[in-house]
């Protein structure tokens, strides 16, 4: 995947791959980092509450719920 990314950079945008300095990978680092942090962990603390409350009636009990 990583290889395909980069052939697709370095065909879309041929000055891309020599712009790869160490405080770019250091940022890419730090985004890889938050992005689960800030950005999925929210949407899953989210989005399981509301599919809780939509599909109650469905689960026996609050622990069946939890499990699925």
């Amino acid at each position: 995947m990583a290889v395909t990314g980069l052939a697709i950079m370095w065909l879309a945008q041929p000055g891309f791959l020599p712009n790869l300095s160490p405080d770019r990978l250091r940022f890419l680092l730090v985004l890889w980092c938050l992005c689960p942090l800030l950005s999925a962990l929210p949407q899953e603390l989210i989005f399981r509450s509301l599919f809780l409350q939509r599909y109650a009636g469905l689960f026996s009990g609050e622990a069946q719920a939890h499990l699925m």
